[in-house]
């Protein structure tokens, strides 16, 4: 029974703290000093609850870790998406770039947010390091990874990268999307994904203490969202829907795209030749739209 209650408040946490996370930055930037304050409030109580939990060998402090490392992991969300933490590059893809150039590009796009995902991490540690449960810390640590790993396959070649969902602010990122193939590292990432799944299920299903049962069970479904994030950037469905609700009638289509972007592969082909691109929720299609496929879990 823990391990099933574990599995859906992962599951319905993951769902609701997108959905937060993504409605508010949608909001208009005279909201966005005050919902800052608010995830300040919550990553420095999160910091507070790490380091509570790591002393804490049950059932409780495992949430309480758990809980604590998505706040902290909110507040980094809220600062690249509001755009306080992005990168020294506000521009989208110019013409021409390709290869070692193109990820220069698309790395300096978001470095400054990498470098605070990597500060974070480090203090994460040293919070939790003095204690045994490090449910807040693998937490962290899982949703770094796969994150880093959904830019890296949306970078590469993903022709479902959602791009519907992105606050108007940085759509210039979508630029550096590549949606016109499937590269190789997406179908290796997906079947690779699998073994640690596994591990992790496993870990869950044997762990006699039911304090860690139930944290190898939060990471497992969290994993499996992440597994199921990647393969939605193949299949033609999207999860976009399960977060229209926070950005209802705020979505807007995707900026014509230039043909002089980097990473499209449709340089030299008229618009009228191009896949006409997902509108958002109450919006009509335009005619001859420039082929622009409109994620999550960035969260």
């Amino acid at each position: 029974m823990d391990l099933a209650i574990a599995g859906l408040v992962a599951l319905f946490v993951w769902w609701l703290a997108t959905g937060v996370v993504m409605f508010a930055a949608w909001q208009s930037d005279r909201w966005q000093k005050w919902l800052m304050v608010v995830f300040t409030i919550g990553a420095l109580a999160g910091c507070a609850g790490l380091y509570a939990s790591a002393g804490m060998q049950s059932v409780t402090g495992t949430y309480l870790g758990f809980g604590s490392a998505l706040a902290v992991w909110a507040w980094l969300e809220a600062t690249f998406l509001f755009g306080l933490i992005t990168g020294p590059r506000h521009s989208r893809c110019p013409g021409g770039a390709r290869g070692l150039q193109r990820f220069r590009l698309a790395f300096l796009a978001v470095r400054d947010h990498e470098l605070a995902l990597l500060a974070g991490g480090a203090v994460v540690t040293l919070l939790v390091a003095g204690g045994d449960n490090h449910a807040g810390l693998w937490t962290y640590l899982l949703l770094w990874g796969m994150r880093l790993s959904a830019k890296l396959n949306i970078f590469m070649g993903a022709p479902r990268a959602a791009s519907v969902l992105i606050p108007k602010r940085l759509r210039y990122l979508t630029s550096y999307f590549r949606t016109d193939r499937i590269s190789w590292l997406l179908p290796v990432t997906i079947i690779v994904s699998i073994y640690p799944l596994w591990a992790l299920m496993s870990l869950a299903l044997g762990e006699a203490d039911a304090h860690r049962a139930v944290a190898f069970m939060l990471l497992t479904t969290f994993m499996a969202l992440a597994v199921l994030e990647h393969i939605f950037l193949v299949l033609p469905v999207s999860d976009e829907q399960l977060w229209l609700w926070a950005a209802r009638d705020r979505a807007a289509p995707e900026p014509a795209r230039d043909t002089a972007d980097c990473g499209g592969g449709e340089e030299g082909r008229s618009p009228a030749h191009r896949t006409p691109a997902r509108t958002a929720p109450g919006e009509t299609r335009a005619k001859n739209t420039p082929h622009k496929r409109g994620t999550s879990s960035w969260t």
